[in-house]
C-alpha cells in the first residue's frame, strides 16, 4: 500500500511497501524503543515518554543501479509529550533538534548505545546490537528531539520552539530538562496525541499554518501531521 504524506515540507511519495521489487530486498527484525523525555520540577521529576516501531528494509543493491539501493527505515509512533506544573505541554517532536529530521528520531537508539559502525561489520549485525543493549541509555545533545509547546493549544499556528536549556522561561522557576534517554521495549505503540491535539488529522496535507506548498518562513510553516503523529509507518 503506498501511502502519503509531508516531511518537513517534503511529500512523502511512498511508504515502506514501495520499496523495490527487484534485487535481494528483505525485511529486517522490527523492534520497538521508549523515548522518554525527563524533566526536574519543585514538585520532583516528571517523565513524558512514547513507544517508537521502527521498520527496516535492506534493498540490496536495487534498480537500475547500486544508488537505487541501501537501507530504508519507517517507523510508527508518536512525539512524547509531558503537561508542565504551568499545565502547558511540551512535545518531544518526531524530527531532531538540529537536523529536523525524522531519520534522528528513528536513530535515537544507535545514538544513544554510541553503535557507531565497525569496519567489515553488516548493517544486521550492528542492528542487532543496538536491539540487544538492555537497559535506559542517555541520547546525547546533537540527537535530541525538538522539543515546542503551543502558547495555545487550540491553535495551531502558535507553536513555538522551547530550547534544553530554557525550560525554566516558559514553563516557570525550579523547571528543567534532566535529559533524554531511550530503551529497547516490548511494549505496545500508544497514541495519546489526538486526545491531547484534537485537530492534528486536520494537518495530513498542510502545515501547522495552515499553509500548503509553501516556504516555510516560520516554525509553524514548517511542522506537520508527521511531526507529531504517525499511526502507520511513514518512512523516516
Amino acid at each position: 500500500m503506498m501511502m502519503e504524506g509531508f516531511l518537513n515540507r517534503r511529500p512523502i511519495i511512498a511508504g515502506l511497501a514501495a520499496a523495490p521489487l527487484i534485487g535481494c530486498t528483505r525485511s529486517l527484525p522490527t523492534y520497538r524503543f521508549r523515548l522518554s523525555v525527563h524533566v526536574d520540577t519543585p514538585q520532583g521529576e516528571r517523565t513524558g515518554a512514547s513507544v517508537i516501531e521502527v521498520h527496516t528494509v535492506d534493498q540490496g543493491k536495487g534498480f537500475p543501479g547500486p544508488e537505487a539501493g541501501g537501507i530504508r527505515i519507517g517507523f510508527r509512533g508518536e512525539a512524547a509529550s509531558l503537561k508542565m506544573p504551568n499545565g502547558v505541554y511540551v512535545f518531544a517532536l518526531l524530527r531532531g533538534k538540529e537536523t529536523h529530521s525524522a531519520q534522528t528520531i528513528a536513530g535515537a537508539p544507535f545514538a544513544a548505545t554510541g553503535a557507531r559502525g565497525i569496519a567489515g561489520e553488516s548493517y544486521d549485525d550492528r542492528l542487532r546490537r543496538v536491539m540487544g543493549a538492555a537497559g535506559v541509555h542517555e541520547l546525547p545533545l546533537s540527537s535530541y528531539p525538538q522539543f515546542v509547546y503551543f502558547k495555545t493549544i487550540s491553535d495551531p499556528a502558535s507553536v513555538q520552539e522551547v530550547l534544553p536549556d530554557d525550560f525554566a522561561n516558559v514553563f516557570g522557576d525550579g523547571i528543567s530538562l534532566k535529559g533524554v534517554t531511550t530503551e529497547i521495549v516490548d511494549d505496545p505503540v500508544e497514541f495519546k496525541i489526538p486526545q491531547v491535539l484534537p485537530w492534528i488529522e486536520n494537518y495530513k496535507h498542510v502545515s501547522l499554518d495552515g499553509e500548503q506548498y509553501t516556504r516555510p518562513a516560520t516554525l509553524a510553516g514548517s511542522l506537520n501531521y508527521l511531526d507529531f503523529y504517525r499511526p502507520v509507518p511513514y518512512s523516516a
